[in-house]
């Protein structure tokens, strides 16, 4: 009787004789050595609807799976970026990312509250570090993404642009004129002064190494 050529499973060929209570018993018996051999793979701690870690990198949960920042079941994932020229005081700091192989697409929003500040070049650390054509310390690297500087009242935006001059770590950077111009250095007083409500928010998605 010939059999299948992954799982070795058997079938009746055209030339075999009928015996259909043969081949359901052989059949059935090929699947359960089949079952036994892929449970005996399974981590003991893995249960329905259970999270299990595999490896360092590799979490399978009940809907789906987190692989080194890629979550199968949709979810972005929460990082603790070092800020540099930011002081959170009683502000809030939403980080999150999403990662594919090399592929990272990230959100960055600083919100002031009443102790918050923001001092001369205002920095932040990417969730990956970014591959090297993104590093420029002369700022004329590819930015990793796009940058928004809101000023609550009166209700105005500013764009500009993060660029990594080294490592994984964003320096934000904004534009003096409509439409583009020359770089400057955000500070407490430029492009506005900030307070209360006021935000800096940076997304994007550039590739890792």
């Amino acid at each position: 009787m010939p059999t299948t050529p992954t799982f070795g499973w058997p079938y009746h060929s055209v030339a075999d004789p009928p015996n259909g209570a043969k081949l359901g018993q052989d059949l059935a018996l090929a699947i359960e050595a089949t079952v036994v051999a892929v449970q005996a793979g399974v981590p003991s701690n893995w249960s329905a609807g259970g999270d299990v870690t595999v490896g360092d990198d590799l979490v399978v949960t009940g809907n789906g799976f987190t692989l080194d920042g890629f979550d199968a079941a949709g979810a972005w994932v929460t990082w603790s970026p070092t800020l540099t020229n930011l002081t959170l005081g009683n502000g809030t700091v939403t980080a999150k990312y999403w990662r594919l192989g090399k592929i990272v697409s990230y959100r960055f929003i600083f919100t002031l509250g009443s102790t918050s500040a923001v001092g001369t070049s205002p920095k932040f650390t990417l969730p990956v570090a970014p591959a090297t054509d993104y590093v420029d310390a002369s700022f004329f690297g590819v930015p990793v993404g796009a940058l928004d500087l809101v000023d609550a009242s009166p209700a105005a935006i500013w764009v500009g642009l993060p660029l990594v001059l080294s490592g994984s770590t964003a320096t934000m950077v904004y534009s003096t004129e409509a439409g583009g111009g020359t770089s400057t250095v955000i500070s407490a007083t430029a492009p506005f002064t900030w307070t209360t409500s006021d935000k800096l928010i940076s997304y994007g998605t550039y590739e890792t190494t």
